[in-house]
């Protein structure tokens, strides 16, 4: 569903996956840029979101982009990626138990 509304408001959409040190692949997103322009070539400044406890990193996407501070960011030249500080269930994956 992120991907979708970061589509529907002309932006690019990734997911990467990481691994705690515990063994945990957690899901990281990256909003690259705008739909349809070429990649910069230029390095840019990385900030990585996060959220309050009861939440989740769709926060900082709901709305149009001049209102929500990941498309702000983009917008401004940042490398923006965004995570979930606790994965629900149906998204936690384990390297081993």
């Amino acid at each position: 569903m992120k991907g979708e509304l970061v589509n529907y408001w002309g932006y690019e959409f990734e997911t990467h996956h990481v691994v705690t040190d515990d063994g945990y692949i957690l899901g990281v997103h990256r909003i690259p840029g705008k739909l349809y322009e070429s990649p910069s070539t230029v390095q840019k400044p990385v900030v990585l979101l996060g959220h309050a406890m009861l939440s989740s990193s769709a926060q900082w996407i709901f709305g149009p982009p001049e209102k929500s501070l990941g498309y702000v960011l983009v917008d401004k030249g940042l490398k923006m990626f965004k995570k979930n500080l606790v994965q629900n269930f149906q998204k936690l994956s384990l390297l081993r138990l």
